[in-house]
């Protein structure tokens, strides 16, 4: 744990002398997922096993990398979003990756292509 807090540590030091060409501090975690805070009066704390920047809180173990970036990264490169169980309630047709149209009790662990009246989203169920 000591070690994993000293390199955290360490990463945030290193790049710190050039913060201030990036607007965005990016979180990256161990199941992929991606949270972007961004860099201007930053506040990073750190309280036993939990990381707090700015309005975002991460369990250390849980973090795989930190980086700064210059666009807000919080929507992952894979497309994936958090729907609301709402908006899937409202889903006018739902389709797998291999294109077929399915129900929402076919449903089970995986990504899926939801169409709503709000938008299309390519969700993970989990």
């Amino acid at each position: 744990m000591k070690k994993a807090l000293f390199v955290l540590m360490a990463m945030m030091a290193v790049p710190a002398a050039y913060a201030d060409d990036y607007p965005y501090l990016t979180f990256e975690t161990t199941d992929g997922s991606k949270a972007s805070v961004s860099t201007s009066q930053l506040t990073i704390t750190i309280d036993g096993t939990t990381l707090t920047a700015g309005t975002q809180t991460f369990t250390l173990v849980n973090l795989a990398k930190m980086y700064f970036s210059t666009s807000d990264e919080s929507t992952s490169a894979t497309g994936v979003s958090n729907v609301m169980a709402a908006d899937l309630d409202e889903a006018a047709e739902i389709y797998d990756l291999n294109g077929r149209r399915i129900t929402r009790d076919q449903m089970h662990r995986g990504i899926y292509i939801i169409k709503t009246q709000k938008g299309t989203y390519k969700v993970n169920v989990k």
